[in-house]
């Protein structure tokens, strides 16, 4: 993160309009765990608008760290919105989805708790329940399953590893699909 400060060095505009005048020699020359702590802790200290300071001091690493990146890493890379507008559509953004969210919440109804168990099948008759699964971090995909009688006792069961790579697909093979 002190590529933020580094950058945020050449973002002058940026930083006058956020930074109080009489802070920015100290914003930039503290110890990089006096800045974090300060900014994220007490945001009247150093800017102008504290009201939105740790959403936009968010919104303003990222979109440095990104343009940094890009100026670095992406030789057709060409600087386009500006820094502290792309940070302002951002907190903007994120104010108005949790505005909507709160309001959505406070408008659903409470609905009742359903306990799910398992129920006895009629005599000499047995359950067969069935699963499957993927893991969205590896594709790694596994199937299982179950087989009780009347009474709810373990008859059988079996697990698998499939190839396949989806959660639909993982379903249907344990139906055979």
């Amino acid at each position: 993160m002190q590529a933020v400060r580094c950058v945020g060095i050449r973002q002058k505009p940026l930083i006058s309009v956020v930074i109080k005048p009489n802070k920015q020699e100290e914003f930039f020359n503290i110890s990089l765990e006096e800045w974090f702590g300060i900014n994220l802790s007490n945001p009247k200290y150093f800017v102008c608008n504290p009201n939105d300071w740790p959403t936009l001091f968010g919104a303003i690493c990222r979109h440095l760290w990104i343009r940094r990146n890009n100026s670095v890493f992406n030789a057709d890379f060409i600087v386009g919105i500006s820094i502290l507008e792309k940070s302002n559509r951002m907190r903007d953004e994120h104010f108005h989805l949790n505005k909507d969210l709160a309001s959505s919440i406070g408008q659903r109804q409470t609905k009742a708790c359903k306990l799910i168990r398992w129920n006895p099948t009629e005599d000499e008759w047995h359950k067969v329940k069935t699963d499957g699964a993927v893991c969205t971090v590896s594709g790694n995909a596994s199937t299982g399953g179950v087989i009780r009688d009347n009474h709810g006792k373990w008859t059988s069961g079996f697990s698998k590893y499939i190839s396949c790579r989806s959660a639909l697909n993982a379903e249907l093979w344990v139906w055979g699909m």
